[in-house]
């Protein structure tokens, strides 16, 4: 089904947005809508009215969106801005750019990042003093850091080719401009309204989206299906420590494979990591590096392995690249942010901690977390593979392999590992649909 148009301002709502009746995370998606001129039913609810719904919501968690008239819910922040994004034409188009896409999506999940590792931790502290301990080293610390990467990386996206018309918007800017407001506001006690101000792009930002009216038409392009690089080299850490054992390569090894991507494999020692990583966005591996890729005259280096999988996905075949497929993708999509909040879990594990302070991670992920994780997971593939324990092998039904099979792959292999040890390996033992997309991926040739 192709993507609606954006509606007249008189037409039928396409979309409900569900959200609390404040900002909170459905404001860059309402901002987004907005922008692009969608009619849109904004379901804002108080907190006892989501709380009678959580039972029915996927995840049991919001924003989600409400495709018209059919019903199709979805949830997942990112994966509903996306989709947005593709409706409006606040995203780059795959069939056209999927390196631009990609690096949207790195910044995307580079926000995401932020806000899961530096400020959900100071929510959930209740000791107020302990909370301004945390913020007030944070400000001088980690989200400082962070924003300096991430601001850099905006002024280097700005250079780029395709986002080089300022007179364009993307997701990615909007996310900037709602991250801003998050620090101008002063709502987050302890780190001073005015500490965003020292990251130049980020407030150029918040400007040129607070300016903005609608979304300016995109330049007329002919579709010529995904450009493929000239050369790809994945670099990743040498031994089995905790970014590789987590599978953050694995799943984008696999999709370089499956889709027959000529790539150099190059390993890091932590030495020499450590040596060269200011030189990698966000200062982490993996990265992908795209050389003399058509339409980009110099060298990208791409971080974030979702975004690497999706735009190995493009040009694979593995991930929906047209506007025809755009829900197809939006599932794909949420899956892919529900293991990536998986991931965040652990990574406090691989933090200096001490014993006595890793002991009641491990249990919580063991006993709590990961069965929980795994199973909304197993009911969402049930779900949309239509048929059950009888439907496809592949993860999203159907006779198509997706990035999402790699992932769910990477996932497992990660969880029984003996990097994870206090997690029981039969921990998986009991999600069907989770296996059979394991079992699945295990036919393809894994190895050069």
């Amino acid at each position: 089904m192709a993507l609606p148009s954006p509606p007249t301002p008189t037409s039928t709502p396409t979309l409900a947005l569900t959200y609390f009746d404040m900002p909170g995370r459905a404001r860059v998606l309402r901002r987004a809508l907005a922008l692009g001129g969608v009619r849109f039913e904004d379901r804002a609810l108080s907190r006892d009215q989501i709380a009678a719904l959580k039972p029915t919501l996927p995840y049991g968690m919001v924003p989600v969106l409400t495709l018209l008239p059919d019903g199709l819910v979805v949830a997942e922040s990112q994966a509903i801005l996306r989709y947005i994004g593709r409706m409006t034409g606040l995203y780059p188009p795959f069939k056209e750019d999927p390196l631009a896409a990609a690096l949207v999506d790195e910044v995307l999940d580079s926000f995401d990042d932020l806000n899961e590792r530096l400020l959900i931790p100071t929510y959930q502290e209740d000791d107020p003093e302990k909370q301004k301990a945390l913020r007030l080293k944070l400000v001088d610390g980690a989200l400082r850091c962070a924003l300096e990467l991430l601001d850099k990386r905006l002024e280097q996206l700005q250079n780029l080719p395709f986002f080089r018309d300022a007179s364009r918007l993307f997701v990615h800017e909007l996310v900037a401009w709602d991250y801003a407001i998050k620090f101008k506001s002063g709502g987050l006690d302890h780190i001073p309204a005015t500490f965003i101000d020292q990251f130049k792009t980020i407030v150029a930002i918040h400007g040129k989206v607070e300016k903005a009216t609608s979304v300016a038409p995109a330049p007329a392009v002919t579709p010529s299906g995904p450009r493929l690089p000239a050369k790809l080299k994945l670099v990743t850490l040498a031994d089995e420590g905790a970014s590789a054992a987590l599978g953050r390569a694995v799943a984008v090894q696999l999709a370089l494979r499956i889709a027959g991507l000529a790539f150099e494999d190059q390993r890091l020692s932590r030495e020499e990591f450590e040596k060269q990583k200011h030189a990698f966005p966000n200062a982490q591996l993996p990265v992908l590096i795209v050389v003399a890729s058509e339409g980009h005259t110099e060298e990208i280096v791409l971080a974030q392995s979702f975004a690497m999988l999706r735009y190995i996905g493009t040009l694979g075949g593995l991930y929906p690249a047209g506007d025809d497929d755009a829900r197809r993708a939006l599932k794909i999509d949420e899956l892919l942010s529900h293991m990536a909040e998986l991931y965040f879990f652990f990574d406090p594990v691989y933090q200096n901690l001490r014993p006595d302070e890793t002991t009641g991670i491990h249990q919580a992920l063991a006993e709590d977390v990961v069965p929980e994780s795994l199973e909304a997971l197993e009911k969402r593939l049930t779900q949309w593979s239509s048929k059950g324990e009888n439907a496809s092998p592949f993860a999203l039904g159907g006779d198509t392999l997706t990035v999402v099979d790699l992932a769910v792959f990477a996932l497992v292999e990660m969880l029984t590992s003996d990097a994870v040890a206090y997690i029981p390996n039969a921990i998986v033992a009991p999600y069907k649909r989770i296996l059979c997309a394991h079992e699945t991926v295990r036919q393809y040739p894994l190895d050069d």
